[in-house]
């Protein structure tokens, strides 16, 4: 499958891998939640085995999900199409899961690589609003942003350039570093140079040393050294 070469969408498949990431400590945490009362044993039980079962029934659709990805001759529209119709039924079988969230973030992914923006931007919505995991709440919201950036529409693109601003004001939020990176970014398309390196200098002073972000760092300096030409 052919890489886009815009950044907006390529960050799609890095929140999807924090997604990923994360999907082991949801499963956890509903398994080990305490429910008090004898009577309520039995639905105790059920909850626990809902947790397993939405587990594994992702953990299936995902490696269809990236079996497809690496699919030397890639995959037509057809096919993503298909694979959101599993994701959709996962959810629809695991809904009261708390991992309910992450099959609609996969299922809005496919739609958007099957060019259906239209149907995959209310399930991201619905997928950041469900949420509870806090990390992966917010990987989901600037997800949320950057395909409203991208989406060629205006008032879309204004909601997704005030809501990933937010984000950028949160200094302790998980992906605050990536909001930086991406607002900049995006005034550097929109040939407001200042406002751009206003926000690639704020990268540099809080990110430049760590190293977790070593790959955006060295993009970001970069392009501040050809602003400063």
């Amino acid at each position: 499958m052919n890489k886009s070469t815009n950044p907006f969408v390529d960050a799609l498949d890095k929140m999807r891998e924090c997604a990923v990431k994360y999907r082991f400590s949801i499963v956890i945490a509903i398994v080990s939640v305490a429910i008090v009362g004898g009577s309520l044993v039995g639905y105790r039980y059920y909850q626990k085995m809902s947790s397993v079962n939405a587990h594994k029934d992702f953990a299936a659709a995902v490696t269809l999900f990236e079996a497809q990805e690496k699919n030397a001759q890639g995959a037509d529209k057809e096919q993503w199409e298909s694979l959101a119709k599993t994701f959709e039924s996962g959810y629809e079988k695991n809904s009261s899961a708390r991992l309910a969230p992450a099959f609609l973030a996969y299922q809005a992914d496919a739609l958007l690589k099957a060019g259906k923006f239209d149907a995959a931007l209310p399930l991201l919505r619905k997928a950041a609003d469900l949420m509870a995991v806090a990390a992966i709440k917010e990987s989901y919201e600037l997800k949320l942003d950057l395909v409203l950036l991208d989406s060629g529409k205006e008032e879309f693109e204004k909601e997704g350039l005030s809501r990933l601003q937010k984000l950028a004001a949160q200094g302790n939020s998980t992906v605050h570093a990536q909001a930086l990176y991406h607002l900049g970014y995006f005034f550097w398309i929109k040939k407001n140079f200042e406002e751009a390196k206003n926000y690639w200098q704020q990268f540099m002073i809080k990110y430049s040393t760590e190293q977790g972000t070593a790959e955006l760092t060295s993009q970001v300096k970069a392009m501040l050294e050809l602003l400063a030409v």
